[in-house]
C-alpha cells in the first residue's frame, strides 16, 4: 500500500498504469488488483481525475482529440470517461490544430505536393481530423 501512495503522490496515474508500475516492483497479481481496488474506493486513485490530468498534459504538447482519446485508451480510462473529460474541457480543435502546425513548420511555403503530405502526415499524427488538417493546410502559402 506504501509504494503505491508514494506513486500517487507524485502524480496522478491510471489504475492500469499504477499496476504495471506495481507488478515492475515485485508485486503479485493477487496483491495488487485488490490493492487497487482499495484506493478506487478511498478516492486516492480515480479515473476521472487521471483523465483530465492527462488531457491538459496532452492539450499543452499540441495533441488532437484523437490521439488524446488514444492515449487515454491505451492507460485503461473507459471511452465514456474520456469522452466527458474532452466534452468539459473542449478547446478549439482548429486553433489546437494552427498551433501545433506553427510550432512544427513556423511560416514555410508549401513547397510541392510531397510536402503538404508530409505536413498533413505529421497533423494526422498528433491526433487532428481530416477537416481540421485540410482547413490549417488551406490556410499555408505555397510556394
Amino acid at each position: 500500500m506504501q509504494a503505491a501512495v508514494r506513486l500517487l503522490a507524485l502524480r496522478e496515474h491510471s489504475p492500469r498504469e499504477l499496476a504495471d508500475k506495481l507488478a515492475r516492483r515485485g508485486f503479485s497479481s493477487s496483491e495488487i488488483q485488490p490493492l487497487i481496488d482499495k484506493l478506487l474506493a478511498q478516492g486516492l486513485l480515480d479515473h476521472y481525475r487521471y483523465a483530465e490530468s492527462a488531457v491538459r498534459r496532452l492539450l499543452q504538447k499540441g495533441y488532437g482529440s484523437q490521439r488524446i482519446q488514444a492515449e487515454l485508451s491505451q492507460k485503461g480510462i473507459p471511452d465514456d470517461i474520456a469522452k466527458a473529460v474532452l466534452a468539459d474541457d473542449q478547446p478549439d480543435w482548429f486553433e489546437q490544430a494552427q498551433a501545433a502546425y506553427n510550432r512544427r513548420f513556423r511560416d514555410a511555403a508549401i513547397t510541392s505536393p510531397k510536402d503538404w503530405a508530409k505536413r498533413a502526415r505529421y497533423l494526422s499524427s498528433r491526433g487532428f481530423s481530416p477537416e481540421q488538417i485540410r482547413a490549417v493546410l488551406a490556410k499555408v502559402e505555397r510556394a
